[in-house]
Formats: structure tokens, sequence, C-alpha cells
């Protein structure tokens, strides 16, 4: 019984012993997939890290842009509005010039119609002034023909 009891104790001894190594197997080859799942997922892990830093510094860049953009927006309207209340001074003085000009140009026509006038007015004033020159003339000569004839003959004059 003895050596009943050793093979008995050896067969326990080798079963404990494969199923020892059967299982340091199983859990060295689900350890390995485990790893490699592990590894697997770092791996997506760092490129989605990476993907997502990229992504930040293009939506900073974005950010960025926007800010300018809304900067120049924001000058543009400004300088818009500028304009604006430039042209709309210039158009009332515009509008005073023209106003002006129009006065003046009215102003103009009437003094030119006055010298047109008073240019007529001369021009019958200096006829009347020959006419009555000549008159004068005639007059001056019976004038003179009467008293060189005194008394004598005066129809001749």
């Amino acid at each position: 019984m003895k050596m009943d009891i050793n093979f008995g104790l050896l067969a326990v001894v080798i079963a404990v012993l494969i199923a020892f190594v059967t299982y340091t197997t199983y859990y060295q080859y689900s350890f390995k997939n485990v790893t490699g799942l592990y590894q697997n997922k770092l791996g997506e892990l760092d490129k989605i890290s990476t993907t997502l830093g990229t992504q930040k510094q293009e939506l900073n860049q974005t950010a960025y842009q926007l800010s300018i953009t809304t900067e120049r927006k924001d000058d543009l309207s400004s300088k818009k509005d500028v304009l604006k209340d430039e042209r709309d001074k210039l158009e009332s003085d515009l509008s005073k010039t023209k106003d002006s000009l129009s006065e003046a140009t009215s102003k103009l026509d009437q003094a030119a119609s006055q010298l047109s006038q008073t240019q007529a007015e001369v021009s019958t004033a200096k006829d009347e002034i020959s006419s009555l020159q000549a008159k004068i003339n005639t007059l001056n000569r019976e004038i003179d023909c009467l008293e060189d004839t005194a008394d004598a003959d005066e129809s001749k004059c």
C-alpha cells in the first residue's frame, strides 16, 4: 500500500503540476491578449490624443481668425459710419453750394439784363446827344451868321 500511496501521491503531484502548467499557460496567453489589447488601445488613444491636439490648434486658429475678422468688421463699420456722416455733410455742402450758385447765376443774369438795358439807354442818350449837338452846331452857325449880318439882311441866314 505504500507504493500505492506513493503512486497516488505522485499522480496527485503530476496532476497538480499539469493543472498548474495549464493554468499558467492559459493565464500567460490571456495576459498576452490583454497586453496586446492594451497596447492597441494605447496606440488608438495616442492617435486620438494627437488628432485632438491638432483639432484644438485648428480651433484656436479659427477662433483667432474670427476675433480678427470681428475686429475688422467693427473697424469697417465705424469707418462706414464716419464716411456716411462725411458724405451727408458733403451732400449738404453741395446743396448749399448749388443754391449759392443758383442765386449768383440769378444775380448775374439780372446784372447782365441791367447792363444791357443801361447800354441801350447810353446808346439812346449818345444818339440824342449827337442830335442835340448837331442842333447846337446849327444854332451856333445861325447865331454867328446873324451876328455877322447885324440887322442887314437876316433872311440870308
